[in-house]
């Protein structure tokens, strides 16, 4: 039923747009038109013929004086007659280029030889290129490259390339970017051309941002609902507890999504579970993006290039996920000299080191990083706990000709958390991917990856010996996309993928013996995935923009395994055996992605889409403590069928390009099925029958986000404002009734702001309000022989008390901004006004008094008992280090 309702929903906006389509369609310069102007500028005369005529103008305003006034009459005159009467003695001239009538300079003394007849017969010929910076080498994501006389353009893609097929012609093309200086260069097109152009930062502190109407345009065209770019240095600027610069916690800042709790890197986005976000460090998966037991994150600011999150228009290039992509491109490193980097703070301290292997042909980028936390855990705290952690990032960037280039990216980091009774935790995560970029031609650029990555925890209970507790999940891929860049107004994209996955739920793994044979163990799983996928994106009359795709995947498990039947009440009833390589299940999804735009003035746009997106991994875990990296990791299979969620939205985005102000709003439901709960007092650990503890249902979340950013000047930031509601239905769980989840937190606040003083001083803060979060408290308790026993009587009853905090920064550059050797000293507050947030509600005190609870005792009458709260942070300042040379 569902699936049938939301493929009519997705025919009818179709035919609607098709529709739309037909009518701009039917604009033609052989239509007739009588008018009559006397000394009107030449703006208002284009727009009256616009409506009579039924066509379409673009042009440049630096080009066309539409300001001139213009005196002249017609009378039942094609619209061709009109247009050469009135542009001829101006010298202007017009083409028709994709049913645009494009005005431009005439070419030659006599104006009509640029008729629409004529120029209909010219050739088309491509401008296509890499876009990088001047100083160091490196690509740029998403700089806008803009032919100034048809108001069309492109966007570089996640490797710089962009390509642009137009008539032939003389052409100015401004390529800009945020923080660099934008370059204009004049272009005869009269054969495909390369052009690649290198960008210069712009380092002055106090530059106006200036982005005229058709930048912005170019910008609006490609902006996907729920998309919110983050630049790695807007994330440096921001405070952060022990002055680490921490991108997965900077994710809070955007409207709808949720950060789990204090001391934490688990997030939800839009009502979705916490596995239900795709992070993805150049190509590759990471599973588990926590330090510290999520007091930190894996991803540094750093050595990042690009972040990119998806909320909701997931792009039909990715899937696997639900709730978002995350998607990282780290540094590729400088072709034009060595550098050198790093920070030294309270939590960790960092070095990098960057340079060519051969100038301008290839480069490296190889970063580390290292707990400090012994002198804290050890010296301070006198814990008797060994905590540290570390992660190294290496990147290799080849320039094999002008048409091919690869890149290989290492990834590997490790956390310890050991007592002195020899037994404690260790996790991890690897990621390893190799990238081939080959320009078939003008119009075709494709990129294929192979990439490998792991996730793996370890509960020891000898750490001496070796034996551990270990669950693991991991997969190894082979990938190839392609862009096919068909004119200025259509793109496609479409990509084959295979996967091969392993799954460990958890068993115990003695390092030298042998476990009896009776001893409890968990099948592990393996599946081979097949993706196949196909987009088109579309511009009309600079106006409507339609995005659309299919993305198929097959899910394969294959032996050897064990799986157990189950009957209809989670009874196990038989046991079968799968051999190796045997094929015994499998599932077959097709998810349908459109998306709308309408663009009402160059700098204001509405748009709509729908979005179905499938995840076949899930993370079985029925812990809420923000303090885990308990993970166990599951394949859909007989048992535990696919995940899936449709999500509707719609969107406003209005820029104010003289001010440097965007403001966003967007407004989404999201329906979710097959979602995964458990029943009461389940056992994760040791189980082999962990699929009979789980229970399925069905969820939906809906909710409105609004933000505001500065791009320009001394104050720049982000203000966001979101309203989320999120619920479960769940087979055998709470009675069956509906129950929030533990996203369902109503109203959230966002605030980041950074305010440069002069040419040394930097300023930070970001504030955070948050409703309590959904949680289960026991409604009664009674008393059995000195014991106090809890009674729920349904799911997600209360909340924790509601979240707010206040972190505050101040950097001051010790060194001018144009000298050679940077270095800046940075003072961290983290919660400045000393909030005490709950992470968790205790039920076990008793109480003489409110103010003096103790531990239970055993002694008559019987105690009352009162809730308490656990909070994880104060007041906490730091201080911090960072050079670069």
């Amino acid at each position: 039923m569902r699936k049938t309702r939301f493929f009519i929903f997705f025919s009818v906006i179709l035919f609607s747009t098709a529709c739309t389509i037909e009518t701009f369609g039917q604009a033609s310069l052989e239509r007739k038109i009588t008018v009559s102007f006397h000394n009107i500028k030449l703006r208002k005369v284009l727009k009256i013929i616009e409506r009579r005529g039924n066509v379409k103008f673009s042009y440049s305003k630096s080009v066309i004086p539409i300001d001139k006034p213009i005196t002249y009459s017609a009378n039942d005159q094609p619209v061709s007659v009109v247009l050469t009467d009135i542009l001829g003695p101006l010298g202007l001239g017009f083409s028709l280029v994709d049913k645009y009538v494009v005005l431009h300079k005439a070419q030659g003394a006599d104006a009509k030889a640029s008729q629409p007849e004529v120029h209909e017969k010219k050739a088309y010929y491509t401008l296509s290129g890499i876009i990088t910076d001047t100083d160091n080498g490196e690509t740029l994501i998403g700089a806008t490259v803009l032919i100034d006389e048809l108001r069309q353009g492109a966007v570089t893609n996640a490797y710089g390339f962009y390509s642009i097929t137009l008539p032939a012609g003389e052409y100015t093309v401004s390529v800009s970017y945020v923080g660099y200086r934008t370059v204009k260069n004049h272009v005869n097109l009269n054969r495909n051309t390369k052009l690649e152009l290198k960008l210069e930062p712009d380092t002055e502190i106090l530059r106006e941002l200036v982005i005229d109407a058709d930048k912005s345009l170019v910008e609006l065209e490609n902006i996907n609902t729920g998309n919110t770019p983050i630049r790695p240095m807007e994330v440096s600027r921001m405070p952060g507890l022990m002055g680490e610069k921490d991108v997965i916690k900077s994710l809070g800042m955007m409207p709808g999504i949720q950060l789990f709790a204090d001391g934490s890197t688990q997030f939800f986005v839009r009502g979705g579970y916490r596995d239900q976000n795709l992070i993805l460090l150049d190509e590759a998966p990471i599973y588990n993006p926590s330090h510290i037991l999520g007091l930190l994150s894996t991803i540094e600011a750093d050595a990042a290039k690009d972040i990119s999150i998806y909320k909701g228009d997931m792009p039909v290039q990715h899937g696997g996920r639900l709730s978002s992509l995350i998607n990282i491109s780290t540094n590729d490193g400088n072709m034009k000299k060595w550098s050198f980097g790093g920070t030294v703070g309270m939590a960790s301290s960092r070095l990098s080191v960057e340079g060519p292997l051969k100038k301008d042909k290839s480069s490296f980028f190889v970063s580390g990083r290292l707990s400090n936390l012994g002198w804290l855990t050890n010296d301070v705290l006198k814990l008797r706990s060994k905590i540290w952690f570390y992660d190294i990032y290496s990147k290799f960037n080849v320039r094999l000709n002008r048409n091919n280039r690869l890149f290989l990216t290492l990834y590997g980091g490790r956390d310890s958390f050991m007592d002195n009774s020899n037994s404690g935790i260790k996790w991890g995560n690897i990621a390893a991917s190799m990238r081939w970029n080959h320009i078939f031609n003008d119009r075709l650029f494709s990129n294929t990856t192979v990439y490998t990555s792991g996730y793996n925890y370890y509960l020891l209970t000898n750490a001496e010996r070796g034996d551990a507790w270990h669950s693991s999940i991991s997969n190894h891929s082979l990938k190839s996309d392609f862009s096919y860049f068909i004119n200025p107004s259509n793109s496609l994209y479409f990509g084959v993928g295979f996967r091969v996955h392993h799954f460990n739920p958890g068993n115990y793994e003695p390092a030298d013996r042998q476990l009896p044979p009776d001893f409890p163990f968990v099948p592990q799983r393996n599946t081979n995935e097949i993706v196949l996928y196909a987009g088109n994106e579309q511009h009309f009359f600079n106006k409507l923009s339609i995005k659309y795709g299919l993305r198929m995947t097959a899910w394969l498990n294959v032996g050897a395994t064990t799986e157990i039947v189950y009957d209809e009440n989670y009874n196990p009833v038989a046991v079968r055996e799968i051999g190796k390589g045997e094929l015994y299940n499998s599932y077959v999804n097709i998810a349908p992605r459109l998306g709308l735009t309408w663009h009402f003035t160059p700098d204001f746009s509405a748009k709509l889409f729908y979005n179905r997106t499938v995840q076949n991994i899930h993370l079985i875990t029925n812990s809420i403590s923000p303090f885990t990296n308990f993970e166990v990791w599951m394949p859909s299979a007989p048992n535990i069928r696919p995940q899936e969620a449709d999500q509707v939205g719609a969107g406003l985005f209005i820029r104010w390009p003289s001010a440097g102000l965007k403001l966003s709003g967007e407004a989404f439901y999201k329906w979710l099925y097959n979602q995964i709960d458990y029943k009461d007092h389940a056992a994760m650990i040791l189980n082999p029958l962990i699929e009979g503890t789980l229970r399925f249902g069905d969820g939906r979340a809906y909710g409105g986000e609004v933000m505001l950013e500065k791009e320009a000047g001394r104050l720049t930031g982000r203000l966001g404002y979101a309203y989320l509601r999120s619920f479960r239905k769940i087979n055998g769980v709470n009675n069956f009734a509906q129950y929030p989840t533990f996203a369902d937190r109503p109203h959230a606040v966002s605030l980041f702001m950074n305010y440069r003083l002069g040419r040394r001083w930097d300023f930070g803060l970001n504030w955070f309000y948050s409703t309590g979060a959904s949680i289960t408290t026991p409604t009664g308790f009674f008393f059995y022989e000195s014991h106090t026993v809890p009674i729920y009587s349904e799911r997600g009853n209360d909340r924790l008390p509601d979240y707010h905090r206040l972190d505050l920064s101040v950097g001051f550059h010790l060194s001018r901004r144009e000298a050679r050797y940077q270095h800046l000293l940075s003072l961290n507050i983290y919660n400045a006004y000393n909030r005490q947030n709950a992470v968790y509600v205790n039920f076990n005190k008793t109480a003489k008094s409110r103010k003096d609870t103790i531990v239970p005792g055993d002694y008559y009458p019987l105690p009352g008992i009162y809730p308490t709260i656990s909070y994880l942070y104060g007041f906490i300042p730091s201080i911090s280090y960072t050079f670069k040379l």
